[in-house]
């Protein structure tokens, strides 16, 4: 997140979205159930920025570019994410999200 974003987290301040959705009955999600056994944890981080540090991250450009990276960072209200993307794991989080805020399993922000 910090290589992508300039922002700064403690592992003390993500969600586990997977755990609170299944606890230990599933080691995470599966991107290809039966095709494979690989699995994600999906998390989500918080938190409250000014308007200024908001704005100073629209469209910055990050990456590794000896990597071959170049992400342009777009900033949108949460809500809007599954107009943005086709990522599964992105929807899949912010389904859990929603989910989980619905069943009062994660407060409001």
């Amino acid at each position: 997140m910090e290589e992508e974003t300039g922002l700064k987290m403690d592992e003390k301040e993500l969600i586990d979205l997977t755990e609170l959705a299944y606890g230990d009955r599933f080691k995470g999600i599966y991107p290809s159930a039966g095709g494979c056994d690989e699995f994600l944890r999906l998390f989500v981080f918080r938190k409250e920025v000014k308007e200024e540090e908001l704005n100073a991250l629209r469209g910055k450009l990050t990456g590794l570019r000896e990597e071959g990276e170049t992400i342009a960072l777009k900033i949108l209200p949460l809500q809007d994410l599954w107009k943005e993307t086709p990522d599964c794991k992105a929807l899949s989080a912010l389904y859990l999200y929603n989910a989980l805020t619905a069943a009062g399993k994660i407060s409001k922000f």
